[in-house]
């Protein structure tokens, strides 16, 4: 037997065993967390504080809108530095 599908069957099984409210709420942490780490990312790529950008949609999304507060013109240099402007 491969080792793969007998760890794909171990992992399975051990979901299967699992309340889906317990996955459901593992996955939302998960979700928070990487968009906290987005919106520090976003921050300091742009020189602006963690607490100006803040996601506006997209939460449980893969394609995500933020709203970056700051000097339009710095924004739009950091942008054009990052190859995004």
């Amino acid at each position: 037997m491969n080792e793969s599908n007998d760890l794909k069957r171990q992992f399975l099984a051990l979901v299967a065993d699992q309340p889906a409210e317990r996955w459901e709420s593992v996955t939302a942490q998960v979700e928070q967390r990487v968009a906290h780490a987005l919106l520090r990312l976003v921050g300091k790529e742009l020189g602006v504080p963690a607490s100006a950008v803040t996601l506006a949609a997209g939460a449980t999304a893969r394609l995500k809108t933020l709203h970056v507060a700051g000097d339009p013109d710095s924004l739009e240099a950091a942008l054009a530095r990052l190859g995004g402007g």
